[in-house]
């Protein structure tokens, strides 16, 4: 446990190898035995379907629910960017729900939504850092991990200046611009910090919205460049590539703009645009089992720990800080097939032929394109995908081996201990070890 500026309690969790965005099978977080094995619980996601992100976050809880038959995931996502209620409703879900896992913002008064999840009477655990309230249990991506990875890449261009953009309506904006300050602070450097007044979706009204702000035009005309940029979300950061093209600037060289999420939006703008990817579905995993622990103990909350954080690990370059394409269209489209086929142990030669390549050129492209070897990405993923699928105890580890393309254990213990530099129980044991509430077991 380990204080930090903004936090009350905090407990840092490690990722455990989850590829957010990607295919995904198992979150990294086992029910307790209490309800694994008796008790058949409903828990509901809050959310908007208007954020590109909720639907990351219900895959998590779905596939938490996959592996833990017990346990059955409602979807309660609304229209609305935030919740609409009258101080005194009741949860229209309410009876529908042993407990909720919050993925919301809201800008009107803490106490007004906390006693509006409180009248529902069942546990709640949000996963947003848009929702922080000492009442209520909390779960989300580490702000400072996500600075780190867009410092380090920033810093390593020349960046000559600093600046984080956010939404003054979103908590997370605070927390993300002071780990972005103290970063830097740490490297002997300073960032600039500002919010917008409205609320950046990813619409064509986000251009005006920013144009007619007259601060943030002055500190994109001002800063020294090249100026660094790291936006609150990939629509913020969309926002800010076009008002940057506007004051003339040259993204990429002058302007280097970093989004946070890698939703399709950072994907396919014009230009694209560098973006870290956050596990949501890691945390909503987590969230779900936080839930199910407090319906197991009789609680309505977590007493050992309000905030949990996990770490971003992975920050994906593209135009907006290399002024080039970073993955063409034909290495993206290659990079899907494995996200959904590279862990099941196919011959080369057969996925060269399902993407209508001979063996040799499909592995000169792909080595030319990015940077190494497909058989380096297809033994990466496979581990990641073993690594996510040990640290849940209910799943055998033979049952790991199938899941990755082992038709044998032993084939599968001797890949693992070569990459891994332990066997797949070790490693299980050191998950247990490492995260609360884990069984240490072995199968």
């Amino acid at each position: 446990m380990t204080g930090r500026p903004g936090f009350a309690t905090i407990q840092r969790v490690d990722s455990i190898g989850v590829d957010p965005g990607r295919s995904w099978s198992s979150p990294s977080l086992c029910l307790p035995p209490t309800v694994s094995g008796a008790q058949s619980v409903t828990i509901g996601l809050l959310g908007s379907i208007r954020s590109p992100v909720t639907s990351r976050y219900l895959n998590g809880m779905l596939a938490y629910a996959a592996v833990h038959r017990n346990v059955t995931v409602l979807d309660l996502r609304q229209s609305a960017e935030r919740p609409r209620f009258e101080p005194t409703d009741l949860p229209a879900w309410r009876d529908r729900v042993d407990g909720v896992v919050l993925c919301v913002g809201y800008d009107g008064p803490a106490d007004e939504l906390i006693g509006w999840i409180g009248r529902s009477g069942v546990p709640a655990v949000t996963v947003r850092s848009d929702l922080i309230d000492p009442r209520l249990p909390a779960l989300f991506v580490d702000p400072e991990s996500i600075a780190q990875l867009a410092v380090d890449h920033l810093m390593a261009r020349n960046t000559a200046s600093f600046l984080h953009i956010g939404s003054i309506r979103c908590n997370g904006t605070r927390l993300r611009a002071e780990a972005m300050v103290r970063v830097l602070a740490a490297r002997g450097r300073a960032a600039a910090t500002h919010q917008t007044d409205g609320l950046i979706l990813g619409g064509f009204d986000d251009e005006a919205m920013l144009a007619g702000d007259e601060r943030l035009t002055e500190l994109l005309t001002t800063l020294p460049k090249p100026l660094g940029i790291l936006c609150l979300n990939d629509a913020i950061a969309r926002a800010v590539v076009i008002r940057c093209q506007t004051l003339g600037f040259a993204i990429g060289s002058e302007a280097l703009v970093v989004g946070v999420e890698d939703t399709a939006i950072a994907a396919n703008a014009t230009p694209s645009i560098t973006s870290i990817k956050v596990p949501c579905e890691t945390v909503a995993a987590r969230g779900l089992a936080a839930v199910c622990e407090m319906i197991a103990a009789g609680r309505m909350s977590r007493p050992e720990s309000p905030i949990e954080l996990v770490p971003a690990t992975e920050l994906v370059p593209r135009e907006s800080t290399c002024g080039r394409r970073a993955e063409p269209s034909a290495l993206a489209g290659w990079l899907a097939y494995l996200d959904e086929h590279g862990h099941k142990g196919f011959a080369m030669a057969r996925i060269a032929e399902d993407l209508g390549l001979s063996q040799r050129a499909f592995e000169r492209q792909f080595q030319k394109l990015a940077g190494h070897s497909p058989a380096e990405e297809i033994r990466r993923r496979r581990l990641e995908r073993a690594k996510t699928l040990l640290a849940d105890p209910s799943v055998p580890i033979a049952g790991v081996a199938t899941a990755v393309g082992f038709s044998e254990a032993a084939a599968f213990s001797r890949f693992f201990r070569k990459n891994a530099g332990c066997t797949p129980r070790e490693y299980r044991r050191d998950v247990a070890e490492r995260l609360p509430g884990c069984s240490a077991r072995t199968r």
